[in-house]
């Protein structure tokens, strides 16, 4: 319907009867001129009389109709959207708040951060509301978080708890808020306008779980698009660190606390055409236009496996998002300072640096990078720990003539002071041994294992160790099939005949880890005797199932599984030389050693893990006992909870949200550097998304983009109380001005003289024109 913001102009349409009387009052002058006949004349008049006054109405029609729309374009109309069965009261109104938590939102924009703007935006939402109005209000970041998860009329209480939230650490999906609030809406049954409200800072990622394809737009479903991992390589690889930690993704919730967050995984599709069509949306990007930041993102130590004589190196990646600029980096451990690098960033790029790593005592060290400080300095910092080992504890399960040339070649001397301390037992010893304190560990014809004992191996492997298998004559090829982390199942024993006795060995996989560092010298290859081996039928190898090392042409001599988090090596021949001269080649020992370190650096813990909560301890920081303490880097004390999982008592701890090195202090010890924790940097990357290109990504139709608070008022202005068309009346005027000057005109040019509406024959005689 329409009302007007100056009604007092509309007494100017009075002058829309100007032209009636203007009309009226016109007559046309008559000049008297003697003539023989008049027959023809008033004939003639007649008949122009009627166009005339014809033409004439349509000119009056048309001033009037100008006049009048001088008179409502003053008087300035609006449009209302109330529905024509609400003109006699006020439209009620259900409002859902979505506020972006992401950590982005923390952006400084000098007198506040993108945070308090939406605070501040969404604050000035509620005030406005009126009697019987209704409000929810969610925060998205990884998980969906109902501050107030149904409408609710008391405008102070949902005020108070918006002004009590705090920006999050994470990065964030909106879409799986906005579905929630959407739903939040549809439990109101009662016929009320319904409104969406985003306040984010503009930044891209959130977007993403806006993806709308031809699938999910023809109401099909289509899962959100994650926030995290990204494709990227990176980020890949250090998924796969933090597994090494805690067998999952870290910073990922194992139980989530369903009384306060609601799991994105159970509203993960965004379906426009589920949308109601009358659900406005309104976006309001809090954030400035072009931000910057440079932000430090991962580190890669190499070696990952580092003792204490070991000339170490960390790899840094950086991100920088905004134009080209010079930086700097700086590298701290143990918050001394090891090095500064100049880095120069080109537009929105990436970047890597090396430092070399100072000698370091055995023990956790605690590191950092740190980039010049910003708008964000939230990701200024990166937190990890460097663990440097002293030894290498081995176990080598086997009699001691089956393991003797294994012991030999890991320490001659049989020095308990040596780097790899080897402890060699008989099988049936095995349930006595604590299996997760040894970094690899040698089975030397020691199969067949009891049940259990096969058991309690298999979970070492899955959670980090490396086991090496040296078959012998005990087993047979029943014996291998109850394994399940073997590259391979072996299909025969075989006996080699004389002529196929010397094999040369191939390294299949040189740039394999265990191999990199054990490259061959031009010209020379390992030649070994082999009388009696293990054969594995052809093609029956499993994915990541792979040989190494190859004897001959064909057949495997070191197999090679990654199994969960560790790994299974498996030998062609024996530990000894019944099956062959391998133990006596000189390729034996230091391929024994780099078997070694291979395993200390599977079982190495990542350099750190991702905030997150419900975090096991078991997995993320395997030191830690009930007895033990936990201080977060405010030097608060972080709560240690149990678990029984399986029959099996678990360490866990609720939270790890905040970025630092947290410390852990064993009963009546002194604390030492415990683990690592950075939030996922994926957010630091803050690349703006389009403005125009919001509308694409929700897909509905009532959907309004503002830039700042005052932006917003006047858009609901005009979506609640109505659009004005002041600007569209004068337009009209100008256009219907120009055709009254137009068809005035042609009127002029076209009314005809009365000679030209009478002929005259020859004779003399007067007729009606041709």
């Amino acid at each position: 319907m329409f009302d007007f913001l100056n009604p007092m102009f509309l007494w100017a349409g009075a002058a829309a009867t100007i032209p009636l009387v203007l009309h009226m009052i016109q007559s046309s002058k008559k000049v008297r001129m003697p003539f023989s006949t008049v027959r023809f004349l008033k004939m003639a008049e007649k008949k122009s009389s009627r166009r005339v006054k014809m033409e004439n109405f349509m000119l009056w029609l048309l001033r009037t109709v100008i006049m009048a729309v001088i008179a409502f374009a003053f008087a300035m109309p609006m449009l209302r959207t109330k529905s024509f069965g609400k003109v006699l009261g006020r439209t009620q109104r259900d409002i859902a708040i979505v506020l972006d938590g992401s950590f982005s939102m923390d952006y400084n924009m000098g007198k506040d951060t993108a945070w308090g703007r939406a605070v501040e935006a969404a604050a000035a939402l509620i005030e406005g509301l009126e009697e019987g109005d209704q409000v929810c209000l969610y925060v998205a970041g990884d998980d969906v978080t109902p501050v107030v998860g149904q409408l609710n009329v008391q405008r102070e209480f949902v005020l108070s708890q918006l002004k009590g939230l705090k920006v999050g650490n994470t990065s964030s999906q909106l879409a799986p808020a906005v579905v929630a609030a959407y739903d939040a809406l549809k439990l109101e049954t009662r016929r009320r306008e319904r409104e969406i409200h985003i306040f984010t800072d503009g930044q891209s990622l959130p977007w993403n779980s806006f993806t709308i394809t031809d699938t999910n737009n023809n109401s099909t479903a289509l899962e959100v698009i994650p926030a995290k991992p990204t494709a990227k390589k990176d980020e890949k690889k250090k998924e796969d660190k933090s597994k090494k930690a805690n067998g999952k993704k870290p910073g990922k919730d194992d139980k989530p606390d369903e009384s306060t967050t609601a799991k994105s995984s159970s509203i993960d599709i965004w379906q426009p055409s589920k949308i109601d069509k009358k659900t406005a949306f309104f976006v309001t990007l809090v954030g400035v236009t072009a931000p910057e930041n440079t932000a430090p993102i991962d580190v890669d130590l190499q070696p990952q496996l580092i003792m204490s004589d070991t000339m170490a190196k960390v790899k840094v990646k950086l991100t920088h998002t905004g134009p080209a600029q010079n930086s700097t980096i700086t590298a701290y451990v143990d918050d001394l300072e090891i090095g500064t690098r100049a880095i120069i960033f080109t537009d929105n790029s990436e970047a890597e640096e090396l430092f070399a790593l100072p000698q370091l005592r055995p023990g956790k060290h605690s590191a950092r990078i740190q980039s010049p400080s910003d708008n964000l300095p939230i990701d200024n910092n990166f937190y990890y720990t460097i663990r440097v080992k002293e030894k290498l504890p081995t176990l080598c399960v086997g009699t001691q003539n089956d393991a003797f040339f294994v012991m030999k070649a890991l320490n001659p001397s049989g020095d308990s002071n040596a780097t790899i301390n080897v402890k060699q037992i008989t099988p049936d010893q095995l349930p006595s041994e604590t299996l997760a304190a040894y970094s690899c560990i040698f089975l030397c014809n020691a199969i067949p294992l009891a049940g259990q004992d096969l058991v309690v191996i298999e979970q070492y492997v899955r959670s980090g160790g490396l086991l090496v298998i040296m078959p012998g004559d005990k087993a047979t090829i029943e014996d291998y099939k109850a394994w399940s982390v073997l590259p391979g199942k072996p299909a025969a024993t075989i006996d080699l005949p004389l002529e196929l006795k010397k094999k040369m060995l191939r390294w299949e996989k040189p740039q394999h880890a265990l191999l990199r560092n054990l490259q061959l010298l031009p010209g020379s290859a390992p030649v070994v005797t082999i009388t009696r081996q293990l054969k594995w039928a052809k093609d029956t190898l499993n994915e990541g199932e792979e040989s190494i090392i190859s004897a001959g042409a064909e057949d495997p001599f070191l197999m090679h599984r990654p199994v969960g988090n560790g790994a299974t090596l498996l030998f062609s021949v024996a530990g000894d030389r019944s099956w062959s001269s391998f133990p006596l080649s000189p390729f034996f020992l230091p391929l024994m050693h780099q078997v070694v370190q291979f395993g200390a650096g599977i079982r190495g813990e990542a350099p750190y893990i991702l905030a997150g909560k419900n975090l096991s301890l078991t997995d993320i920081l395997p030191e830690a006992n009930q007895n033990s303490t936990i201080q977060n880097p405010n030097k608060e004390n972080v709560p240690i909870r149990t678990a029984i999982v399986e029959n099996k008592t678990s360490l866990y701890v609720e939270s790890m949200q905040s970025p630092g090195i947290y410390m852990l202090a064993p009963q009546n010890g002194d604390p030492a550097p415990g683990l690592a924790v950075n939030i996922d940097r994926i957010e630091s990357n803050l690349a703006v998304v389009k403005r125009e290109d919001i509308p694409k990504k929700i897909g509905t139709k009532m959907i309004y983009t503002a830039e700042n608070k005052e932006e917003l008022a006047k858009q609901l202005k005009d979506y609640r109380v109505g659009q004005t068309m002041g600007e569209q009346f004068l337009w009209l005027l100008l256009l219907l001005s120009i055709a009254e000057v137009f068809y005035a005109n042609r009127l002029a040019k076209a009314t005809p003289k009365l000679s030209e509406q009478l002929g005259i024959e020859a004779s003399g005689k007067i007729t009606e024109g041709a």
